[in-house]
């Protein structure tokens, strides 16, 4: 037996903010939780850059690109690696324990995890149902976190002008399709609105993708109601080791009622020039 479990690409939906702590609690979650705080979890990003792809990733608009994306979006279709998070499996036990545990009193958990410190994982407390020294233990098993292939997937890429590609993922990247890439314009058009903010990514050796170059598109998206809304990016670039493209898309909706997140991390090859 394999001594990683693998947290997939996801599409999360809830309704109600206890079975939103419950309802995303795979082994991933929990390292995120631990890190970041449950209460922030809906606005921030992880902290621990073992689950975050872009972790140092520089906003600087005027920067030039490391790297040509044109290179990277060649029109027709891709094969490409749908990947997900593979974890220590005594990480995963350990997880398990502490979802037993938060299942008996989410509200408590929610509350607890406003003690958080910026840049701290959350304290420990005994009715997270492990000892200190399992927190301890899981919070260093987070670090070992790597990026396993879980399947592959078909991707279109159309181009629509000279800068100008679309993205079509079919029944199984659903959450890709109607995604275009204005190089010339640099920015995103994506189901959830405009993604204007660039970020130029240096990503080091630590992240789960290893050190990788490549830019992102960002947008804080706000509904009419000026309450509800979505943080959405989307990223593409190119792994230094092994010189394979990445594109890495991830939303976070907040609605009345409802939270959606959504995640995807691609690799494939690099396009013959």
């Amino acid at each position: 037996m394999s001594a990683f479990i693998e947290a997939k690409a996801f599409r999360i939906r809830s309704t109600q903010p206890g079975d939103y702590a419950l309802n995303r609690l795979t082994i991933l979650s929990c390292i995120v939780i631990f890190c970041c705080g449950c209460s922030n979890a809906q606005q921030s990003e992880p902290a621990s850059s073992a689950v975050k792809p872009e972790a140092s990733a520089t906003a600087t608009v005027a920067s030039p690109p490391v790297i040509d994306s044109h290179e990277l979006l060649v029109p027709g279709t891709i094969t490409v690696d749908v990947m997900g998070l593979a974890v220590p499996k005594r990480a995963e036990e350990i997880g398990q324990k502490f979802k037993q545990a938060l299942a008996k009193d989410p509200d408590w958990f929610l509350e607890h995890s406003k003690n958080k410190k910026p840049g701290e994982p959350l304290p420990h407390d005994e009715r997270m149902g492990i000892s200190k020294e399992e927190y301890e233990e899981f919070l260093k098993l987070s670090q070992k976190t790597t990026m396993r292939k879980l399947n592959e997937a078909p991707l279109i890429i159309t181009q629509k002008e000279a800068d100008v590609f679309e993205l079509d993922g079919g029944t199984e990247l659903s959450d890709l399709t109607g995604i275009v890439m204005d190089l010339k314009q640099d920015q995103v058009q994506s189901p959830f609105g405009t993604l204007a903010e660039r970020s130029i990514i240096n990503a080091p050796e630590s992240t789960a993708l290893g050190a990788w170059n490549g830019v992102q598109w960002k947008g804080n998206l706000t509904d009419a109601d000026g309450v509800t809304g979505s943080v959405a990016k989307l990223a593409i670039g190119k792994i230094k080791k092994s010189g394979r493209c990445v594109i890495y898309y991830d939303v976070r909706k907040i609605t009345s009622g409802e939270k959606i997140h959504i995640s995807h991390i691609l690799n494939y090859d690099a396009p013959q020039k």
